[in-house]
């Protein structure tokens, strides 16, 4: 599994277009506990690869656009 990354602008794009999201912040327990975005789930940063599997919801795979 891999998690996307996404620049704020991308973000705010699939928000105003209703696109549903998962919001994953990678930060230390503190600072996810000090502040966050709502709705957001924490996994370290350093743990993504070995905690996303099983954290985050199983998507269908994207269908492929027939090119042409």
């Amino acid at each position: 599994m891999s998690v996307e990354k996404i620049s704020r602008e991308e973000l705010k794009g699939k928000l105003d277009r209703g696109e549903e999201v998962v919001l994953v912040e990678a930060l230390g327990e503190a600072h996810f506990e000090e502040a966050h975005l709502p709705g957001a789930i924490n996994i370290p940063y350093d743990r993504v690869d070995e905690l996303a599997p099983t954290m985050l919801p199983l998507r269908p795979p994207r269908k492929k656009r027939a090119s042409g």
